[in-house]
């Protein structure tokens, strides 16, 4: 435990800098989540879905009369699913909603049908608009189900009782009168937009910590420190000690503002600690397995910069995973960022409450560079010559 105290004191005379760039990367994150409150809470009141109308049947088009006219949403029709999802994720639309062949038929033989689970939805991360979306959805199934009742299985009574009603119009009690609502689902979409930030920055913070690492090495104070009497586990412990202390300075500073401002984010923040700190450690982890086994600054600044890149952006810190094609939602499920995410989607939804079980795996990301990193710090192989960054190259 000593020697672990002695690399951790070590690290913190030497990584200042480290520290300080923490603090900022906390503070940039404040700011970020104060500049989209206000640019997302001005475009939350527009809503534009996209239609795929595979039924083409009565209550198909009036399914797309209520969304258009009852509503004033903005619907886009279309029969390329494909080109519906492209538009999904570069944010042209809010959501997609699929009338699946048969719903017609369907509903007259089963009035109970309900329209929640019969018609196919898929959203982004847009969470007030998508709860917008399926609590009209909830409104306009109460007043189909009666009319399906009453039209007993006659398919052109029930056009007749669709036009009728339309004439009336429907009755719609919008969520849009719960502003309390409104606020929370509109604060959880902010919060969740920063976290993309937070994966990222993280990982750019952990080059600074990557590079002390290979400093170590560079100066020969690596292969002191095998050779001396303390024991892998207490350097890999002391470093790791020292990253997370500057992971958790981050999100510390973050969390601290989101909490002192009032801010509901749609997750309670003790499960949001917990998430954040199993991802602190995998990038503490992760940086540990690059400082001691890449041979150079260049090639450590280029993989954590790519893998940081390409695992968020895989992982969905930046669009819902759930629009992307098969093969890519199952390679994102080998990322700790798709387990990050989905346990935030999942929560903010209430779709889902395992939330422990995906930070259990991130914690097991974490534990294989460790292991990684312990194997390499232990070996009794002669370590590579590592040229100094004060060489200079011609």
């Amino acid at each position: 435990m000593k020697s672990v105290f002695v690399i951790l004191k070590n690290a913190l005379r030497q990584g200042k800098m480290f520290i300080l760039l923490a603090a900022a990367g906390g503070i940039l994150l404040c700011f970020l989540f104060q500049l989209f409150t206000g640019t997302i809470t001005e475009e939350a009141g527009a809503i534009h879905v996209g239609l795929i109308d595979e039924d083409v049947s009565a209550v198909s088009s009036d399914l797309g009369l209520f969304l258009e006219e009852d509503l004033g949403m903005d619907v886009i029709l279309s029969g390329d699913l494909d080109a519906m999802k492209t538009a999904l994720i570069e944010k042209d639309i809010s959501a997609i909603i699929i009338v699946p062949t048969g719903f017609e038929a369907s509903l007259l033989t089963d009035s109970a049908v309900d329209l929640g689970k019969s018609v196919e939805t898929i959203f982004a991360d847009d969470y007030v608009n998508s709860a917008f979306t399926r609590g009209y959805l909830e409104n306009y199934t109460v007043s189909l189900v009666g009319l399906a009742a009453a039209a007993a299985g006659d398919a052109d009574k029930l056009k007749l009782l669709l036009k009728e009603t339309r004439t009336g119009a429907f009755e719609v009690k919008t969520l849009a009168a719960d502003q309390a609502y409104l606020d929370r689902m509109q604060t959880a979409t902010i919060f969740r937009v920063t976290l993309g930030f937070y994966l990222i920055i993280v990982f750019l913070l952990a080059i600074g910590f990557t590079n002390m690492i290979f400093s170590d090495r560079a100066d020969g104070r690596y292969q002191r420190i095998r050779g001396s009497h303390i024991p892998p586990v207490a350097y890999i412990s002391g470093m790791c000690l020292f990253g997370f202390i500057g992971a958790a300075l981050m999100i510390g500073v973050y969390m601290l503002y989101v909490r002192i401002s009032g801010t509901q984010i749609g997750i309670p923040y003790g499960e949001m600690f917990i998430l954040c700190f199993a991802f602190g450690l995998f990038v503490v982890a992760f940086s540990l397995v690059s400082g001691l086994y890449l041979p150079s600054r260049n090639s450590i600044l280029a993989c954590i910069i790519g893998v940081s890149t390409i695992t968020s952006m895989l992982g969905g810190a930046y669009f819902n995973i759930d629009t992307a094609p098969i093969f890519m939602q199952q390679l994102a499920r080998f990322t700790p960022q798709f387990w990050f995410m989905d346990a935030v989607d999942a929560t903010v939804r209430g779709e889902s409450d395992n939330w422990g079980t995906n930070a259990l795996i991130i914690f097991l990301f974490a534990l294989l560079c460790f292991i990684l990193s312990g194997v390499k710090f232990a070996s009794n192989k002669p370590a590579r010559k590592i040229r100094s960054a004060s060489v200079q190259y011609k």
